[in-house]
């Protein structure tokens, strides 16, 4: 049995790169070597115990064509992680509510509040995630539901 859900991404223009920003930004703000990006996925695992794969695919859009009407839906796909994917999304959120008063905090999480930076950088997963709940899409809709009930907690 997989460890993800996974939804059609959808067309190309409905789609940011937000939530990785995020992530960099929270690199940003750590020691250590490497990337912005590296440093902000090292800080997550070792603040949930995840894995780093569950981090990258709760930011990026992948590319499925197994078990996946991609003639249909196109190739491109969102994962979402069945056990982190709430608690990645939150720490990420949380961190960018938190850290309101930094200069270096990007544009476009500035005077935003919880709600509004989801909305901003996760909203359209969420979104996807949900139909998947409703068209119990290739047999996920039980756990889509977990995942999309958990998030929903968030807001």
């Amino acid at each position: 049995m997989t460890q993800y859900v996974f939804a059609p991404a959808g067309a190309k223009a409905c789609r940011n790169n937000w939530f990785r920003i995020g992530i960099e930004y929270i690199g940003s703000k750590q020691g250590g070597v490497g990337s912005a990006y590296s440093k902000g996925k090292r800080y997550i695992r070792a603040k949930l115990n995840c894995s780093g794969r569950a981090i990258s695919r709760s930011c990026s859009v992948c590319d499925k064509y197994f078990n996946h009407l991609y003639q249909q839906y196109g190739p491109d796909v969102y994962f979402f992680h069945k056990e982190w994917c709430s608690q990645i999304v939150d720490l990420v959120i949380s961190y960018l509510s938190d850290h309101q008063n930094d200069p270096s905090l990007p544009q476009i999480f500035v005077q935003k509040n919880y709600r509004d930076i989801f909305n901003d950088t996760y909203l359209s997963r969420y979104n996807q995630l949900h139909w998947v709940e409703n068209t119990n899409y290739r047999d996920q809709g039980e756990d889509a539901e977990k995942i999309y009930k958990a998030l929903t907690q968030l807001l």
